[in-house]
């Protein structure tokens, strides 16, 4: 039996959309990944983190450390691993097909796990009644204890297998022996833990009460995304299944396995899909505020150590300008005379709105009653007529 779709694998049309699939994915890749990296450093995730003081401070912790795990995995493994599609065949050496393919399933699977984790993540946040808490305690088990436990074995049962070059149709191939309780293991665990996290995603909004449109858009939006991711991941597996050719050995026994070259090649356009799928779960207006977001820090910067050196100048040129008592000269104008009083300058409360005028006054005497006077009356005069008794009945003189 042959493998399914090797011919229109093999055609010209199918490798050059394979070359841009992975260019557009090592793009996409660093993109977003340093956009997401940026909204985690500077912008509304930082902001958040900085400020949750609630319960729900370790969920958003979760989520965020989360999300900046599946970024950085795909920006710099994924992106090193995309670009050696490009420079290396499989096909043309066995040494290159014995190390990109276990790195490609390394890969593969912990990328998928990594797209779950931000899924039953951000589940939480849409469920603050905890109406799916069980679904989701036991789909965190699945998740961590058997699919993660499951995805490490076969990653080291791929690294231990030796593969082999074999002529197929008159070219050259890098064959895997096939394994058949594997692959039907992978897409069982793969379909049931999708599943899982589509319902405990979707639950608590369809099932819950009235929560905001805002909310409800976020929640349809994920689920079908992963929906999309879900499937691809599905339809990838299944192909690896029924991809699988049969060839005879010396002995005459037949044996199933497939060719590296064709499941890389699908398990690349996967990737790239989900990878999309999930950044798709943040609105445009988000990385845009993202690529702002240094921009806005810098001039926030910029802004507040402006206003620093302003407040040092203004503080530093008033204490300049104000000497202390006990260094201030005393002004000429203002001496003591014999009698012991202070004459002088009385400065703006003298004559009202008019010039500085010399005025005597007794040390003991009110400040205040200088502003009753428009500084014409004498002193001794001032000081007589507030010592006369007031009559409040007066009468003329016989």
């Amino acid at each position: 039996m042959g493998f399914l779709f090797q011919d229109e694998f093999d055609a010209l049309e199918w490798q050059a959309f394979i070359f841009v699939v992975v260019v557009l994915g090592v793009v996409l890749f660093f993109t977003f990944g340093v956009l997401h990296t940026l909204n985690f450093a500077f912008g509304e995730q930082a902001r958040r983190r900085n400020s949750i003081v609630s319960t729900r401070s370790k969920l958003y912790r979760t989520l965020h450390n989360t999300i900046l795990g599946f970024f950085m995995w795909h920006m710099f493994p994924g992106s090193i691993l995309f670009s050696c599609y490009l420079h290396f065949d499989v096909d043309e050496s066995l040494t290159n097909c014995s190390w990109i393919y276990p790195c490609s399933i390394t890969f593969y699977v912990f990328s998928n796990f990594l797209v779950y984790s931000v899924m039953i993540s951000k589940s939480q946040l849409y469920d603050p009644m905890s109406q799916m808490k069980r679904l989701y305690t036991v789909t965190w088990w699945i998740i961590h204890g058997m699919y993660l436990p499951i995805s490490i074995l076969i990653i080291i049962y791929v690294a231990l297998t030796k593969r082999q070059h074999k002529m197929v149709e008159g070219k050259q191939r890098c064959i895997e022996g096939a394994v058949f309780g594997i692959q039907v293991a992978m897409v069982i665990f793969d379909s049931l833990v999708s599943i899982l996290c589509i319902i405990i995603l979707a639950g608590p909004t369809i099932v819950g009460g009235t929560v905001s449109l805002r909310v409800r858009k976020n929640v349809y939006r994920g689920v079908l995304l992963t929906s999309i991711a879900a499937i691809t991941t599905f339809l990838n597996l299944i192909y690896s299944i029924f991809h699988s050719g049969t060839h005879s050995t010396a002995g005459g026994v037949q044996e199933e396995d497939f060719i590296v070259q064709m499941i890389l090649q699908t398990t690349a356009i996967d990737i790239v899909i989900n990878f999309t799928c999930i950044t798709l779960c943040w609105p445009v207006a988000f990385y845009i505020q993202a690529a702002k977001s240094p921009f806005k820090v810098t001039k926030r910067l910029s802004n507040a150590t402006s206003q620093n050196n302003e407040k040092r100048r203004r503080s530093s040129g008033s204490g300049s300008s104000r000497p202390s008592a006990s260094r201030r000269p005393r002004s000429a104008n203002h001496s003591r005379s014999p009698t012991g009083r202070f004459t002088g300058s009385v400065g703006p409360i003298g004559n009202a709105g008019g010039p500085r005028g010399s005025h005597n006054f007794s040390p003991g005497q009110h400040v205040g009653s200088q502003l009753g006077s428009a500084g014409s009356l004498d002193t001794k005069q001032r000081n007589a007529s507030t010592r006369q008794p007031l009559n409040l009945n007066p009468r003329p003189n016989p």
